[in-house]
């Protein structure tokens, strides 16, 4: 059996989800989306995947509990409910895809790669990415990130799941970079003084631009998030993305007019 998963850590990121499974249908996907969530996610979340049919499994939250103060990215500590995925082993094969995506052709050939596959973590390092992997669930290598993370939480290391898969497979397979274009939306690109670009933001705009004509999943790193922006942003493919929202936006309309129906 394959799916794609997600992973929802924050009840925040839910319409990241909702735009998830929308594209994924509309590009005719032959297989369907599970949702991991944890423990705090809310009722009202999951009624919301309910009634747009996202099927859902509890996990138990992951916490890794390192002072993330002054971090680039202290979403992070979110982020280690990813590693639950390897221990979906009722599944033969399945494409882990974060919820800052869009995708802009059918990924399904994706399920043909073996082992575990990332694409690289251009531009900011040779390493692998993990918003997109594709993972053969094993519950030793489970067993073996989750032994290396709690080293990793010991030592009080600031890092993120993306560091634990690197750093435990011996062998990751590099998917083509086109499944995995870094963007980021920003007007003051150019004059970012985030250090991170310092010596990347040209090979950086290289990325986002030069190859996106041939791009198959673009990757919203950072922050703001495409799904938490209510106008239009200067972003090639901003249109499409506003149309996947537009379908979110309009079945939670039906969604709170049948709520309202239930109350009376």
């Amino acid at each position: 059996m394959k799916k794609y998963v997600c992973v929802l850590a924050t009840n925040d990121y839910l319409n990241g989800c909702l735009v998830l499974n929308e594209n994924l249908k509309h590009l005719n996907s032959q297989y369907e989306l599970l949702c991991l969530i944890n423990e705090e996610i809310t009722e009202e979340t999951k009624n919301v995947l309910d009634y747009f049919n996202i099927k859902y499994k509890t996990i138990n939250k992951i916490n890794y509990d390192v002072d993330y103060e002054g971090f680039v990215q202290p979403y992070f500590k979110n982020t280690f409910d990813k590693l639950s995925i390897f221990k979906l082993t009722e599944y033969e094969k399945l494409v882990y895809l974060d919820l800052d995506l869009l995708l802009l052709q059918n990924i399904d050939d994706l399920f043909c790669y073996n082992g575990i596959a990332m694409a690289r973590d251009f531009p900011f390092s040779n390493l692998h990415n993990s918003g997109v992997m594709v993972i053969e669930p094993d519950k030793n290598d489970y067993d073996g990130l989750m032994k290396l993370m709690v080293e990793k939480m010991n030592n009080q290391e600031q890092l993120g799941d993306q560091d634990i898969i690197n750093e435990y497979f011996d062998v990751i397979h590099t998917l083509p970079q086109s499944y995995n274009l870094m963007r980021r939306i920003t007007e003051e690109l150019e004059t970012s003084k985030l250090p991170i670009w310092d010596d990347k933001l040209d090979i950086y705009k290289v990325n986002v631009h030069a190859k996106s004509d041939d791009a198959k999943i673009l990757h919203y790193i950072i922050n703001p998030k495409p799904f938490s922006i209510n106008h239009p942003y200067n972003e090639k493919e901003s249109y499409l993305y506003t149309y996947y929202m537009t379908l979110v936006e309009e079945k939670m309309k039906q969604y709170y007019e049948s709520k309202k129906k239930e109350l009376k």
